[in-house]
């Protein structure tokens, strides 16, 4: 049988929360068929949250439980890149430690995966309806990297996380996605996503380093992206991006007068 799925966390001192994501993901009425986890240099407990938990699901069949434990940091995007390279499965869905899964969370996402012909993003978010829309119908701004897996085919092509779209990498990568493929909406959120203020993307939409991967994005898009329609959809999803004076200041000058 096609291993489907996979679940990607890399945490880095999330001890307080990882038991809870992994508690939800050991809660799934199917387990993913791999289960792929990365420390990135915790100083915390993280790395024994991560132990206990594969000693305890040790003889779970279902399931392909990997680890790499890491005593450098080398950054989210790095590690969740090579990690999924190095998968087995056909999907990739990259969990935050501090966010946790519904119990039908994989069920529903391999369901979607194993009935629509071509997917290549499968997406549990509430866009008030169900079932596939193609890359033309596609006019939601905003595919949420919490709610979403994605294609190990559409990661690989589109760059994976780049890094150097710090805390917008998995933004751009799930919509750039979208505009290409179209994505299965199956209707309601099963990821809960947890507000954190001194989160690394949280901190970065507000950071004077916004303007900076702002424009590396729109490099992106207009000198490697050969597709029109993408880069379009992509610059207004940009637009949308108004967090913070920063931001703001940045669009008037860059991106509304478009050359």
């Amino acid at each position: 049988m096609e291993n489907l799925l996979s679940i990607i966390i890399s945490t880095k001192n999330d001890e307080s929360c990882l038991a809870r994501q992994l508690a939800s993901i050991a809660s799934q009425t199917i387990w993913p068929d791999e289960i792929f986890l990365i420390d990135d240099g915790s100083t915390d407990g993280s790395k024994d949250v991560v132990r206990q938990f594969c000693e305890y699901y040790k003889d779970e069949d279902s399931c392909d439980i990997r680890t790499l434990l890491c005593d450098d940091n080398k950054g989210f995007n790095a590690r969740v890149n090579q990690a999924g390279l190095d998968s087995n499965c056909k999907f990739l869905y990259f969990a935050s430690s501090n966010d946790y899964l519904l119990p039908i969370f994989v069920e529903e996402h391999r369901n979607a995966i194993s009935t629509c012909e071509d997917l290549h993003l499968s997406c549990s978010y509430d866009f008030g309806f169900e079932g596939f829309k193609g890359p033309k119908e596609v006019t939601e701004r905003y595919i949420p990297g919490h709610c979403s897996a994605i294609s190990k085919e559409a990661f690989v092509e589109f760059g994976m996380h780049r890094q150097n779209l710090e805390w917008h990498a998995d933004l751009f990568l799930f919509n750039v996605a979208a505009y290409k493929y179209g994505f299965y909406s199956i209707g309601e959120e099963l990821s809960v996503k947890t507000p954190d203020e001194n989160s690394y993307a949280n901190r970065g939409v507000h950071s004077p380093e916004q303007s900076v991967v702002l424009n590396e994005m729109i490099r992106i898009l207009k000198e490697e992206l050969p597709f029109e329609s993408i880069r379009e959809k992509m610059l207004d999803r940009i637009c949308d991006l108004t967090q913070g004076e920063i931001v703001r200041r940045y669009i008037d000058e860059h991106i509304n007068n478009r050359t």
